[in-house]
């Protein structure tokens, strides 16, 4: 929000005088530091904090709400645990694995860089920090997948390094 939207909200809200609008509005700016730090909240906030969390915690453990809704109505993705202690790590877990989630990854970098190329990523395996992941050609349905190269990604799926071969090159 820029400063003549606050100004004018603060005109309407508190029934402030044109010339008390007025001077707000043509005041010079004055620059303001100041360490705001103590301010930090270490719990969750707002809609999907506090009593939706629990709530959501409860009908899970009763069977009332699955593991995607769950996630969907908590803001998740497929790929991240359920943050319900207590509860079993086999009904927590990741309903995407990891690899699967690099797979999917590279994928879309494949068809983003390569497009039309037919080049499709196969098999995602840890590998140091990151993710190593062939990719094969023929494209989806195709009879042979000829080997093309791999991809190595970061453990948080950016593109490190491209080796593909000639014939479809990213």
């Amino acid at each position: 929000m820029g400063r003549t939207v606050a100004v004018n909200r603060l005109h309407h809200v508190f029934q402030l005088s044109s010339s008390e609008r007025s001077a707000m509005d043509t005041r010079a700016r004055e620059v303001y530091s100041a360490d705001f730090s103590g301010d930090d909240v270490n719990e969750p906030l707002g809609f999907r904090g506090g009593a939706l969390l629990a709530l959501a915690q409860q009908a899970f453990k009763k069977g009332n709400l699955s593991a995607a809704k769950a996630r969907k109505i908590l803001g998740l993705s497929m790929t991240d645990p359920l943050p319900f202690p207590g509860i079993e790590e086999a009904r927590r877990a990741p309903l995407v694995s990891r690899a699967e989630a690099m797979r999917r990854k590279a994928d879309h970098l494949l068809d983003r860089r390569a497009p039309g190329a037919g080049l499709r990523a196969l098999e995602a395996r840890p590998e140091g920090e990151g993710w190593r992941v062939e990719v094969v050609g023929g494209g989806i349905g195709a009879m042979t997948s000829p080997p093309r190269g791999h991809l190595l990604l970061s453990g948080a799926g950016d593109l490190l390094t491209a080796a593909i071969d000639t014939d479809a090159s990213v």
